[in-house]
This record gives structure tokens, C-alpha cells and sequence, in this order.
């Protein structure tokens, strides 16, 4: 892949003679600060007469949280986020989930869905409000600041990828995370107000098209000053985290062609945080393969969910096509992928707490045994495979944006890591800016909102951002030019299996792969299990 190890030379653009310990703040773009902005949304039940299939797995509805755009905020702007929380794939793992959502029934206390893990399996234990930062939370100068909210809390175990009724070979257990899914965006579009507001952008274009005729000049597309006589058509942002990505990666052209069934007039795009499995780990079968397998016939996910193409080409293997390592490349609609190359939840699947001997044959046939540090070359190993399907994503899509740290950690959207952090192969473009950078390059951008109209006392006002984290160089081979692409895709520049930049020192936490035999918990990692 030629991923090396950056030199100690003075490229971070700063005006002094010394290393790139000693760097400057970026001010250039749109900046952010690394305040803890956060919104809070209240809970909505889906009717049950209405939808009702709609539902988590002990039989309880679904749920979701809400939080409408401000007036004279991003009103035509509607961000929907999946929950994480990794998923069951037989009888002992729904079970083990099913427990302990009872335990916390039995309690009788309601709990944040935040703070179940994504694990529950009911919606009767959950508080009538949620607080979330990251994507939900962009400051004030954010493009996509001010957005209607919608947060998804996760009570399906099926990475919102099924549609089973309740049965004994499913545990008595309902497996309805796609239903809840459809019957949200049904919601968003009826009840919450976007297919009128599509509809009324369709009539406000076709004015503006008449009025461009008669003076002889085509208004019809607004500049980026947010002003009174733009029209931003409506735009919808699917996004997901960890099995909420996964449940994107399945469902996004699915929804965006049922989003488009109810009005052609709204844009579509999708985010997915932290979504890559791999077949391999460490030289094996992972379990995640096994899983996955399994999945797909226990949790009944019909070919109709799927993708045609995908379906086509894995006919008889069709696990593949709900696993990203396969079905990544079939997604249609343009979208940002957001993973680490350290993905912490990859690393928890590999046991590389003992040397590894490996076997080579050598041109004379002799076999050739080197013993290496297993746990250098897993590291080395997953971080090869993350960046190359990255990298044949990127030539498959040009327009699809990437972002890669090199963090051993796991998601990134529903946290405020995604407004402050930035990549050292670029020093400047956080997560955010990278995606409204996204959005631009499809056409989906949104016109600024002078803040003035909300209250502030400057148009566009934004608190600077510095991240002062040492930034390790520019590594060789990793230029565009190695590419066939130059823009879109940022990048941690370390050596392969290693953290650096914003990794080491940084809003994200680094945890070693130690914890397990440590004896520290599934719950106490860095949402490893997200």
C-alpha cells in the first residue's frame, strides 16, 4: 500500500525552523471548537395500531428521539442516526441480551438507550430524553448547524437489517429492526413535516423558474449566504454507528428509493462510522464471519432486503452480502465512511497474546519459520486490510468521502470527537468539515444560515480550534499522486498498525489490547463493543 513511517521534517506549515512537535493552529475553512456541544431530544413511541411490526425484540414498540430545527435554522436539513450496539446471531447471544434488558426491567429505573450499550431489548426501559454531542451538535458556524434531529435507539439485536415476526425457532423474540427503520422515515415524512416541505420546495423552484423566465435570468439556484430567496431542497443524512452503520450499509439505497417514492425533490445521503467486519483476522476465519453466517438465517434476513446486484453475484453465499468486507461496494447513494484502522472493536475479535510462528516456502522448497510479534503483525495485518478496501472503495466512488485515523478505538459520530478531531496527513479538516466537504462535492450543500437571524451577534461566528496534538509528519507513499484520486479521503500517516497524531494526545482514548486478560470488561472499553 506504501504506508510508511513519516520523517521528522518541518511540513506542518508553521513559521518555525523546528520539528512538527511544534505546530500552529490551522484557521483556515471553517473551524470548530472543542466545547462539548450536545442537543437533547425527546422520546417518541411508533404507534403500534399503525405500525405493528414495528417492534423490539420482547414486543414493546419502537422508539424514537426527536428534536425539530429551530426556526431560521438548517430547517430542510434532517439528520437520522442508528444506534449501535453489535447484535445476536443465535439462541445463547439474544438470550444473553434478552437478560439483561430484563434485569434492568425488573429495576423498574428507565435508562438512557446512551447508556445501555445499544444492548437493550425493550423499550420500556428507556428515559423520555436523550443527550447526544458529535454529529447532532455542530457549532454555530457548522453548515449543519440547527438540523432537525432524529435518534433511532437500538432494541432490535439485528443491525436494522431484519423484518422476523416472533417465533419459537427466534426465541419467541421479535427481529423487526428494518421495520422500525421504515416506520420512522414513514414518520419523518408524514407527521414531522419533510414530504410537505419537499412539496413546497417542488412549487417554490417551479416559481422561481417562472419568475428567471419573464426577467430573463435563472435565480433558481441560491448562493451560500442563506438569504430569504433561497430554496435548499430537503435533504436527508443517514447515518449509523457500529451496527447502526451496518444497518445503513444495508438499508441506505432501499430507503433513499422509499424516500424518493414519496417525492424526487429530497436528497439522500449516507454516514457510516466504524461499519468494517473483515472474513479474515489474523490469518484465520474471523467470528464475526461465523456470526454473520449464522445471523442470516436466525434472524430471517429475506433476500429482499438485500441487494439485487449483491444478491446476484453471492447467490449462494448471500451472509456476504449483509458484511461489509462484500457489501460495501454495492452501495449506490454517495456516502462518507468513517473508520479507524485500528478499529478496536476488529482488534477485540484477535487473540495475540503469544508469538506467532509463520510458514513461508522458499524458491529452493525448504519451508522456511519466523517467529514474529503476534501482536505487531495483527495490528499490521488489520490495518493493511482496512486501508486497502478503503482504497478500492475510493477508486470504485471518487465521490464518496473517507476518513481513516489510526486511533485504537471504535466510532466516532455520536461523541464530540467528530467535531474536534483531525488526522495528521492533514492537520486541519476535522470529521465534520470533512463531511460538509462531502456534501459539496455531491451537490448536496447547504446554504450557510447567517446567525444573526438566531440571535448571535456576528453572521458567522465560530469559536477557533486548535488540536494540539504532536503531528507526526507527512509519511512517503502516501501523496495523492499515489492515487488515482486527490481529494476526499484523510488519513492518519503512520507506520501500518501504529497510532500517531491526534491518537496519542486527544479528545480519543487509547486503550491497549491487553484489557481482556487484564480483566477489564466488554463495558469498560472505549465503546468497543459498539
Amino acid at each position: 500500500l506504501g504506508f510508511g513511517l513519516g520523517g521528522g521534517d518541518d511540513d506542518d506549515d508553521d513559521d518555525d525552523d523546528g520539528g512538527d512537535d511544534e505546530i500552529s493552529c490551522k484557521i483556515n475553512n471553517p473551524v470548530t471548537s472543542d466545547a462539548l456541544y450536545e442537543t437533547t431530544l425527546d422520546r417518541i413511541d411508533l404507534d403500534i395500531e399503525k405500525y405493528p411490526t414495528a417492534l423490539c425484540n420482547d414486543g414493546s414498540p419502537g422508539a424514537y428521539y426527536f428534536k425539530a430545527a429551530p426556526e431560521g435554522g438548517q430547517e430542510s436539513t434532517w439528520i437520522i442516526m442508528l444506534e449501535g450496539g453489535s447484535w445476536c446471531w443465535d439462541i445463547e447471544s439474544c438470550s444473553e441480551r434478552m437478560k439483561g434488558t430484563l434485569e434492568l426491567v425488573a429495576k423498574g429505573e428507565l435508562t438512557d438507550p446512551l447508556d445501555t450499550g445499544g444492548t437493550a431489548a425493550s423499550s420500556r426501559i428507556w428515559t423520555n430524553t436523550t443527550t447526544i454531542t458529535g454529529l447532532f451538535a455542530p457549532p454555530p458556524c457548522s453548515t449543519l448547524y440547527g438540523a432537525n434531529v432524529i435518534f433511532i435507539a437500538y432494541c432490535s439485536s439485528d443491525a436494522f437489517m431484519s423484518s422476523a415476526v416472533a417465533s419459537p425457532e427466534t426465541f419467541n423474540m421479535h427481529f423487526q429492526g428494518a421495520s422500525i427503520l421504515d416506520a420512522v422515515v414513514n414518520e419523518v415524512m408524514t407527521t414531522h413535516g419533510l414530504l410537505a416541505q419537499a412539496e413546497g420546495n417542488s412549487d417554490s423552484e417551479e416559481d422561481s423558474k417562472d419568475d428567471s423566465k419573464d426577467d430573463g435570468k435563472d435565480d433558481s439556484k441560491g448562493d451560500d449566504s442563506g438569504s430569504d430567496g433561497d430554496v435548499a431542497k430537503p435533504l436527508v443524512i443517514l447515518s449509523g454507528y457500529s451496527a447502526g452503520s451496518r444497518g445503513v450499509m444495508v438499508n441506505l439505497d432501499r430507503i433513499a428509493d422509499k424516500i424518493h417514492n414519496f417525492s424526487s425533490s429530497i436528497d439522500v445521503y449516507g454516514i457510516l462510522d466504524s461499519p468494517v467486519w473483515l472474513e479474515f483476522l489474523g490469518g484465520e476465519i474471523s467470528d464475526l464471519t461465523n456470526q454473520t453466517k449464522a445471523a442470516i438465517d436466525f434472524l430471517t434476513i429475506t433476500r429482499d432486503r438485500l441487494d439485487t446486484n449483491c444478491v446476484l453475484d453471492h447467490a449462494d453465499e448471500l451472509w456476504m452480502c449483509i458484511f461489509s468486507e462484500f457489501r460495501l461496494k454495492y452501495v449506490k447513494t454517495p456516502y462518507m465512511i468513517i473508520t479507524s484502522s485500528q478499529d478496536l472493536r476488529l482488534e477485540s475479535e484477535g487473540e495475540v497474546t503469544t508469538p506467532t510462528q509463520l510458514f513461508f516456502q522458499t524458491d529452493n522448497f525448504r519451508d522456511l519459520v519466523v517467529t514474529v510479534d503476534a501482536e505487531k503483525y495483527f495490528l499490521e495485518d488489520l490495518a493493511t486490510q482496512i486501508l486497502a478496501l478503503l482504497i478500492d472503495l475510493k477508486e470504485r466512488r471518487p465521490e464518496i468521502m473517507v476518513y481513516a485515523p489510526s486511533c485504537r478505538t471504535h466510532t466516532f459520530i455520536q461523541v464530540v470527537d467528530f467535531l474536534d478531531f483531525i488526522t495528521n496527513g492533514d492537520n486541519s479538516t476535522t470529521m465534520r468539515i470533512a463531511l460538509e466537504k462531502g456534501l459539496d462535492i455531491v451537490g448536496f450543500s447547504r446554504p450557510r444560515i447567517p446567525l444573526l437571524k438566531l440571535g448571535a451577534e456576528s453572521e458567522f461566528e465560530c469559536t477557533e480550534f486548535c488540536n494540539d496534538a504532536p503531528f507526526n509528519g507527512k509519511a512517503e507513499g502516501t501523496e495523492p499522486s499515489a492515487y488515482s484520486f486527490a481529494e476526499g479521503f484523510y488519513l492518519d500517516t503512520c507506520a501500518l498498525g501504529t497510532s500517531c497524531g491526534s491518537c496519542e494526545e486527544g479528545s480519543v482514548t487509547s486503550v491497549p489490547l491487553t484489557l481482556r486478560e487484564e480483566g477489564v470488561g466488554q463495558e469498560d472499553r472505549n465503546t468497543g463493543d459498539r
